[in-house]
């Protein structure tokens, strides 16, 4: 997989202010992602690597891959490889004031964390700020897309 960068615009390097050394991961990252797919990949401090799931809606057929990408403590940028051939690259940004994790993907598929990122340097509750609100409402299952990709009806059983 090729490797990813991370973009950081200057609004955002300025909010750091309530996690001052920035956030990290916890051992997974967990996505609901706006069509419906959950995504759940191995991470480490700052890094994306290794195993990699998807569930579709319907509960059908997982995909299983791996992936690769980080974090720079205020956004992320990662990509995903699908034993199925199949390739997402995901952007997002944190939070500062509560670690929680959104983003988009190229297609417009919107996505956020299912737990907020661990401020590093912070101990015990602090070291977290909670849990995001609200999950993200599964998209129109009609809506276009390409064939294969997750959320769309045609995506085939792995």
């Amino acid at each position: 997989m090729a490797a990813l960068g991370v973009v950081l615009s200057p609004a955002v390097a300025n909010a750091a202010a309530e996690c001052p050394s920035g956030w990290e991961f916890g051992p997974s990252l967990r996505l609901l992602q706006s069509d419906g797919w959950t995504v759940t990949v191995a991470t480490a401090g700052r890094t994306i690597g290794g195993n990699a799931v998807a569930i579709p809606p319907n509960n059908g057929a997982l995909w299983r891959g791996s992936g690769e990408g980080g974090s720079d403590g205020m956004t992320v940028a990662f990509g995903v490889g699908f034993d199925n051939g199949k390739v997402l690259h995901y952007t997002g940004v944190i939070d500062q004031t509560t670690g929680s994790l959104t983003g988009e993907r190229p297609d417009g598929v919107t996505w956020k964390s299912t737990t907020n990122m661990r401020c590093i340097g912070a101990s015990g509750a602090a070291a977290t700020a909670g849990t995001p609100g609200e999950a993200v409402a599964p998209g129109d299952p009609n809506a276009p897309g390409a064939p294969g990709t997750p959320g769309t009806p045609e995506a085939p059983a792995a």
